[in-house]
């Protein structure tokens, strides 16, 4: 046990004795029951992080379960909880976001997100639970196919740390799930949004990074839509105006430009980055980011939602110097685009709430009862995505679907291309079409010659890590 710990739970422990002497059951026993009862109720709801969780640091828990689990004591009709009294001085997590009860159906609505006070491996704790919970409920997971030589290999390649742990949860917990020797598979808990999209909670391959993604999967094929946010505009617009698929909506010559030539319009722009250092390509992919982030509702400081992930600083999160961020916003092609977005946006989400008012007041689209305009242009954007990527995977399925990565997937054999964007051409218009990219899995680098069995050991070694790391530590 950690010496850490120990010496928390004995100083918990002096508190119940000294603030409540008359308590018969053991302080040591209280103390040790409200911080496993913690520990339980983060490992329980791992699998319900989201990404901005991951990037925030935070867990969510239920407070109200964790009265019940701390316990509580006193006489009848004056007991009282522990959990508030321990938490209150001696605090485990820190409360970042109070969650909330549906008190109109009777049951939990938002969980509460904590940032945890204490050191722990969440995801080897994860781990050591999730083989119960998707073989109790396998239809709440996807199950992902995860070649374990390939990732095995990588984990052994790997220099950069997150990497690696990344790969070696993916492994651990696909070791459980095997197929044959070679071959496992990982459960990824669904979590779909209400665009449509497919989400996933927990370790998955979704939120992964892309080459650990690439390495799990092994030999296989991936295949990315490019279907800007302005191809989606131009499109949307040529619906609402009852033009043909090819031709020019009115009110769009700078959104049409940055289509057809956005090279020649990053390269104008990025000299309006006086003041921000760095390399060339850094500017121009800060201006690719700042142009996309306009389509989305991104003006000079304001918020904007991506990827049902709500953006805070508009351009101010783009372009952090703000001599470099004035002269973008004043130069007259980029006073023009946005004048033009407004524009399209409003003709967008006036058209859409025509044939569907229910939108005004729909909670997913409504803060506080008011609707955002752009939160429903992001909505949308992303249910439209998501229906083309849907629509291609039913055309594909031949080639083995292996995985739905946001606006893209990966199959295990090679799809007709040019067939695919032919279709994505005559159903959608033009500016939207599938880039591919072939992945092979990762294969051992050094000829030794007992390789087979300095992997089985490395892979024995790091799987014994996580899965037996309790026994270890209790030793």
């Amino acid at each position: 046990m950690d010496a850490d710990k120990i010496s928390n739970l004995d100083q918990i422990a002096q508190f119940i004795k000294l603030r409540y002497p008359d308590i018969r059951s053991d302080p040591y026993l209280i103390a040790d029951r409200y911080y496993h009862a913690v520990v339980k109720e983060i490992v329980s709801n791992y699998k319900l992080r989201d990404l901005m969780d991951t990037k925030l640091n935070l867990y969510p828990i239920s407070t109200e379960k964790l009265y019940t689990a701390c316990g509580r004591f006193g006489s009848a009709g004056k007991q009282q909880y522990w959990w508030p009294i321990l938490h209150k001085q001696f605090p485990l997590v820190e409360i970042k976001v109070k969650g909330s009860k549906n008190k109109a159906l009777g049951k939990l609505g938002l969980l509460t997100k904590v940032k945890v006070l204490f050191e722990m491996n969440w995801e080897a704790e994860y781990i050591e639970t999730i083989r119960d919970q998707a073989t109790a409920e396998p239809d709440a997971y996807d199950w992902a196919p995860v070649d374990l030589n390939s990732i095995g290999a990588f984990i052994i390649e790997a220099r950069i740390k997150n990497l690696r742990d990344s790969a070696i949860n993916i492994m651990a917990i696909a070791e459980q799930f095997r197929v044959n020797q070679g071959q496992g598979r990982l459960p990824m808990l669904k979590r779909p949004a209400p665009s449509g999209r497919m989400y996933y909670g927990g370790i998955n391959l979704q939120n992964t990074p892309a080459v650990v993604r690439h390495a799990a999967l092994g030999d296989h094929h991936s295949y990315d839509l490019r279907s800007s946010v302005y191809a989606w505009q131009i499109y949307m617009l040529r619906l609402i105006q009852n033009l043909d698929k090819y031709a020019v909506p009115a009110g769009t010559i700078c959104t049409r430009e940055l289509i057809n030539d956005k090279q020649t319009v990053r390269n104008r722009l990025v000299e309006t980055l006086v003041d921000t250092t760095g390399s060339v390509e850094h500017k121009l992919n800060i201006i690719k980011q700042a142009l996309t982030a306009i389509g989305f509702g991104a003006r000079k400081s304001n918020a904007y939602y991506v990827n049902d992930v709500l953006q805070t600083k508009g351009l101010a999160g783009v372009i952090y110097d703000r001599g470099s961020r004035d002269a973008f916003c004043r130069h007259p092609w980029v006073v023009e685009f946005i004048a033009e977005q407004d524009s399209i946006g409003k003709q967008i989400c006036d058209a859409v709430l025509e044939l569907v008012p229910e939108y005004r007041t729909d909670s997913v689209l409504a803060n506080n009862g008011k609707l955002s305009r752009k939160r429903l242009l992001a909505f949308l954007y992303q249910q439209s995505e998501s229906r083309m990527i849907q629509h291609i995977m039913r055309h594909v399925k031949d080639a083995e679907i292996l995985l739905w990565v946001h606006d893209g997937f990966c199959t295990r054999n090679a799809i007709n291309l040019p067939n695919t964007n032919a279709v994505l051409n005559m159903d959608y218009g033009d500016g939207i079409q599938l880039v591919h990219t072939a992945h092979n899995a990762w294969r051992e680098a050094l000829p030794v010659i007992n390789q087979s069995a300095q992997r089985a050991q490395r892979h024995k070694e790091e799987m014994d890590w996580h899965l037996n790391r309790k026994c270890n530590a209790n030793n």
